[in-house]
């Protein structure tokens, strides 16, 4: 933790050992943070996070957000709303920054509000301060040694203040749309840089987590400057009002090598998440070389639901780390096939979410997804090997950066495997 536990003791007794339906914030990786440190609290206090609010003795909205400026927020949120009533639940609204109570008023059934800064409580003077809780999160213990001096990394987005202003430093960038939505990610990019400069408030987080020397910069509203002052101040964070306009000067071989080295990683930060999900009956024939082709072309998690199988697909499940596994029989009145699977993929989807994946391919284990990427090209007068280039071609990342970014679904054509008698 950033802060000494004391700190986080008015969140922790409001959620001790209670079953608690927490509401997350869609956000971006820095509401990833938050959730991962929120996650810690709820084991210091005994709570259990449940996904159904029948099971709960409590509903809790994640901190963060910004209560009061972004619509889109507060409709999500909102849309919670009714159930917690039918359901009698007590409400809980963990720190936030409060830009206006008139945009997004109080929710109904609330028992505890709590702010992350004190501008905030002179807004709600009822409410209660307590650091967010990005701030209990524990690094990585994997963290990697600095390979640069300085990174800057400013929001591009409206919330910048410093769009189109020349900035020095070795690396310049948005942390958010660098990195893909995987916290300890997050704070082991920032372990790259001796020096970080950043408006984005938990990459801040992120550069103090891994003991880095971290400036906090203004966004085009106070609350970086809040945050600062309540807590960031304190365990040793900078507060500038500009990034630095040029870098200390350097041996240019070295500034060379070390652009390079830091671009190659940050390619591979931008590289797509993607899991799998299907519905499995007795399926050992093709399974486990099902899972080791689709980890080959970009997969990193799997959610396998098991219907009564009698074979050894359990067991060649349990061979791979990364894929969960479900018991998960069709109902005995099912009359429609899709119904059931459905259900099963609505399940991945929210498991995928939670874990940080950006795409889900549900697909059947007799179906080998192929991206159909151009053919790798020769490269110095050697023509790569038969497997590089259809891994290549095969590949889910090349495929996904070959979309435009306004698609949001894509639809394969099957390539289904068939027994060579």
């Amino acid at each position: 933790m950033l802060l000494p536990v004391e700190h986080f003791t008015p969140l922790l007794k409001s959620i001790s050992g209670k079953r608690i339906f927490y509401i997350k914030q869609a956000g971006n990786v820095g509401d990833d943070l938050i959730h991962l440190g929120a996650s810690r609290l709820f084991e210091l206090a005994g709570a259990t996070m449940v996904k159904s609010i029948e099971g709960s003795e409590l509903a809790v909205i994640a901190g963060g957000g910004n209560w009061g400026k972004y619509a889109q927020a507060a409709t999500l949120r909102a849309r919670w709303y009714p159930a917690i009533r039918e359901h009698a639940l007590p409400l809980i609204v963990w720190p936030q920054t409060i830009f206006s109570l008139d945009e997004e008023p109080l929710p109904p059934g609330l028992k505890t509000f709590f702010v992350r800064e004190r501008h905030s409580l002179s807004l709600m003077p009822d409410a209660i301060l307590a650091p967010d809780a990005a701030l209990a999160c524990e690094p990585p213990g994997d963290l990697p040694d600095p390979e640069a001096r300085t990174g800057i990394f400013l929001r591009n987005d409206c919330e910048s203040c410093f769009a189109g202003i020349p900035v020095g430093g070795d690396f310049q960038g948005d942390s958010v749309a660098i990195c893909q939505r995987d916290p300890m990610a997050y704070i082991r990019m920032a372990a790259r840089f001796e020096t970080i400069f950043t408006d984005r408030l938990h990459f801040a987080v992120a550069g103090l987590l891994a003991g880095r020397d971290v400036t906090l910069l203004p966004n085009n509203y106070p609350k970086n400057r809040h945050m600062w002052e309540a807590w960031l101040e304190s365990i040793g964070c900078r507060w500038a009002d500009k990034p630095p306009a040029q870098p200390a000067p350097r041996p240019a071989r070295s500034a060379e090598k070390t652009t390079a080295k830091i671009a190659r990683y940050l390619r591979q930060l931008k590289k797509p998440r993607i899991a799998i999900t299907m519905c499995v009956h007795n399926e050992e024939r093709f399974l486990e070389a099902h899972l080791r082709y689709h980890q080959a072309i970009g997969v990193e998690r799997a959610f396998v639901f098991l219907d009564a199988c009698t074979d050894r697909s359990l067991e060649i499940c349990r061979q791979f780390p990364w894929v969960d596994v479900f018991e998960r029989p069709k109902p005995a009145n099912l009359k429609i096939l899709h119904n059931w699977q459905n259900e099963c993929a609505d399940e991945a989807a929210a498991l995928a979410l939670d874990c940080g994946m950006q795409w889900l391919l549900h697909i059947d284990p007799d179906e080998f997804a192929f991206g159909n990427n151009p053919a790798l090209q020769s490269r110095g007068g050697r023509a790569p090997d038969p497997g590089t280039k259809l891994l290549h071609r095969a590949s889910l990342h090349g495929m996904i950066a070959r979309t435009p970014p306004e698609i949001d679904q894509i639809v394969m054509a099957p390539r289904e495997s068939f027994p060579v008698l």
